[in-house]
């Protein structure tokens, strides 16, 4: 029985992107986006050479991986490039790249297979860190300033901000999920403040919602440590249409201004300057190929995405 090929892109701005965005996109690439990850898989496989297993040698050995030359990734990839220098080094989403990147595929399909091709528009939202974000601490008038990505990251639907002032900081006690653990704070209270909030037990986005709530002049919220991989600022996201800076703290940097603010005999602020672009509402476009005829109990699904990161054409991980 022949098999139907369909192949789906998943849009996932995860984190490929350093900035990223995640909206759990559904975009087909063309039949080549099978080929390219039987054969970029067939490279990996061989480099780990006799470490391979069975069953990753009879991956290498399929009809399909062998039906894949490199100079057919690469030409694609080249096209990709040409497309983001065109679009000033991008394929982001609602990007002129990313736009010709989905004419490139459609035409490709179009040309070159008997897919039936289906271009279908829907809404999603746009975020953006523009430039290099600040963010500095005052400890009884000492400064210290961290650095963007690896001592903070600025959290999705974040607002802008310029602080012409430092602004004092406070620490919400336990894991700042409640009610009671924001009236709980009194040195300062979180109203026009800046808000320090342990990761974990809720959502980031719950946190935020309380912090909106409890009109916070900007929150941070710093990860817990409790492993290896918690030490690091987290890529996540506030709740939209937030009206004040959200950054995420590395577990290091949280510690330091947690310590100062329990400090009696500190005074301790931070100054927060950053730039956002955030379209609430851009019109994005999904691309399902599916090969003729009915085939409903055997149909391949493969995955991918057209997009890039912001600041790239995205090569490497297409």
């Amino acid at each position: 029985m022949d098999k139907a090929h369909r192949t789906v892109e998943n849009h996932n701005q995860n984190q490929k992107n350093r900035h990223g965005f995640a909206f759990g996109v559904l975009i087909v690439l063309t039949i080549t986006t099978i080929a390219l990850s039987a054969s970029t898989l067939g490279v990996v496989i061989r480099r780990v050479g006799t470490t391979t297993s069975s069953t990753s040698t009879t991956i290498i050995d399929s009809p399909l991986a062998r039906s894949v030359q490199i100079d057919q990734m690469l030409n694609h990839l080249q096209e990709f490039q040409k497309l983001a220098d065109a679009s000033g080094g991008t394929r982001a989403i609602g990007t002129q790249g990313f736009n010709a990147t989905l004419d490139y595929i459609i035409a490709y399909l179009t040309k070159n297979t008997n897919f039936k091709v289906d271009k279908r528009a829907f809404n999603a939202s746009s975020f953006r860190v523009l430039g290099s974000p600040n963010l500095i601490s005052l400890i009884n008038n000492a400064k210290m300033n961290f650095t963007y990505e690896t001592d903070f990251l600025v959290m999705r639907y974040s607002s802008s901000a310029n602080f012409p002032s430092p602004v004092r900081l406070t620490k919400v006690p336990n894991l700042g999920c409640s009610d009671a653990d924001w009236l709980a704070v009194s040195s300062p209270p979180p109203n026009g403040t800046v808000v320090l909030v342990q990761r974990g037990d809720c959502t980031f986005v719950e946190k935020s919602i309380l912090a909106a709530k409890y009109n916070v002049a900007g929150l941070l919220v710093y990860n817990d440590g409790t492993a290896p991989d918690r030490l690091k600022p987290v890529n996540s996201a506030v709740s939209e249409n937030s009206t004040y800076p959200a950054l995420s703290l590395s577990y290091e940097v949280g510690m330091t201004l947690v310590n100062a603010t329990l400090n009696s005999s500190a005074n301790t602020s931070v100054l927060i300057n950053l730039d956002v672009q955030y379209q609430p509402l851009i019109v994005v476009n999904n691309i399902c190929a599916d090969t003729p005829g009915d085939h409903l109990t055997t149909t391949i699904v493969v995955g991918s995405h057209s997009d890039s990161v912001q600041e790239g054409p995205g090569i490497n991980d297409n």
